[in-house]
């Protein structure tokens, strides 16, 4: 773990707990810089610690991903056996080793079990209550927190929220469909600024073909471009809208024969450092298939695959199967309950209308999940919202986290128009 301490001692208020996401992100990696240049307001009062998850980073990490770039350049619109049989074998594959490399401690990379450890550090620094901010996966991490300790919580802001009430299947359906309203929205602004030769969408369509007839060279890149990494290096770059441009660039690059910055994106999504990947692919495995139960028959997967492209047809062949990593994971799942956090002081959780990973409408039952659960929402394209852009959001959410002021019931910010996918329930 790292801390760095208030700036103002004598105004401190306690520790700032922060968790990026993934899950297996590492908070160290992915957070050092972003904390150092947090506003003086928040780095004069409170001591920001930064903390690797157990299996994560710097804390005993699992690795197990000599496969990776395979599992990145598999078919992403399987159709055949033989399509199906190399995911099924690939996926076993780095399962299989993960259970040999992880043995006895799979069974305890869990959402509680972080939690936990998460309440010890607290303990250790001395402060009879946390402050707490988490991006995507940390709201879980945040939410099961504040039901284990609902007494332990000062303040508790959980940004890009995740429902941890859905299935696994419902949970990946909803996110698919989230990536493709995201990508929707991409090709209408490409189409309305011809950011791409004809149609972007036949445009890019007509890359993923020939990626896959004959995957592109790469002129700075160690393999050439093929179908697999050029979906995936569009998934990556939905999560914010500064990346649309490098993804357009990527593009008209693979156009004329250069694969390299479409390599670039995907390797960038998928954590690599230097000339190997961080471990936050295995770990992402390792607490999913732990904290809900997933189908364990493989073919199960090519049902979804087919099924989500029926609601999804760019993305859903291939997002349909990502669970099936946990078809031949090894540890039993402990699922998750549905976190009331009841006894909790006010908790704010913020949903982003254009969220294509954590859909606008997790925030919705997240907040009403949670007893004392404050729905801000922000009309914003991207993944997550403070510190994106929006003076109203961080305005609001330092004033919280200092203060304690809670924002108003149906606090609204941003001005996008976007229409949230799913649909929320009236």
């Amino acid at each position: 773990m790292r801390r760095l301490p208030a700036s103002d001692s004598s105004e401190r208020i306690g520790g700032l707990f922060v968790n990026p996401g993934g899950p297996g992100g590492s908070t160290i990696d992915v957070l050092s810089g972003w904390a150092r240049s947090m506003p003086q307001s928040i780095r004069s009062r409170f001591d920001i610690v930064l903390f690797d998850p157990r299996g994560v980073g710097e804390s005993s990490p699992l690795v197990c991903h000599d496969n990776i770039q395979e599992l990145l350049g598999l078919e992403p619109y399987p159709e055949t056996e033989e399509d199906w049989r190399g995911i099924e074998e690939a996926v076993k594959e780095q399962a299989t080793e993960c259970g040999d490399v992880g043995g006895d401690i799979l069974p305890f990379l869990g959402t509680e079990s972080v939690a936990r450890d998460m309440d010890r550090i607290r303990e250790a620094m001395g402060d009879p209550q946390m402050t707490y901010f988490g991006y995507s996966y940390g709201t879980t991490l945040g939410q099961v927190y504040a039901d284990l300790f609902p007494d332990r919580v000062r303040a508790m802001v959980l940004d890009g929220a995740v429902d941890v009430s859905l299935s696994a299947d419902e949970r990946s359906l909803e996110q698919t469909i989230g990536f493709e309203a995201a990508y929707n929205r991409y090709i209408a602004d490409c189409r309305s600024r011809s950011c791409l030769p004809g149609d972007p969408a036949v445009t890019i369509n007509r890359l993923i073909e020939k990626a896959s007839a004959n995957p592109i060279p790469a002129r700075t890149g160690d393999r050439p471009l093929g179908d697999g990494e050029a979906v995936f290096a569009i998934v990556g770059s939905l999560y914010n809208k500064v990346s649309w441009t490098l993804l357009t660039a990527g593009v008209r690059a693979a156009l004329d024969g250069d694969g390299s910055a479409m390599l670039f994106l995907v390797d960038s999504f998928l954590g690599r450092e230097g000339d190997g990947y961080n471990n936050s692919n295995e770990m992402n495995s390792a607490v999913n298939c732990l904290d809900y139960v997933n189908e364990r028959n493989p073919l199960h997967y090519r049902e979804l695959s087919d099924q989500f492209a029926e609601q999804a047809p760019f993305f859903g062949p291939s997002l349909g199967s990502l669970g099936l990593y946990c078809a031949y994971w090894e540890a039993e799942p402990k699922p998750l309950r549905t976190p009331t956090a009841a006894g909790a002081p006010p908790i704010v959780v913020i949903g982003n209308t254009g969220d294509p990973a954590t859909p606008y409408k997790w925030a919705v039952a997240l907040a009403s999940h949670l007893e004392s659960g404050v729905l801000v929402t922000n009309d914003q394209e991207g993944h997550t919202a403070y510190r994106s852009g929006s003076n109203c959001i961080d305005e609001m959410v330092n004033a919280y986290l200092i203060d304690l002021t809670v924002p108003e019931e149906g606090k609204r910010c941003g001005n996008a128009n976007i229409t949230p996918a799913p649909p929320v329930a009236p």
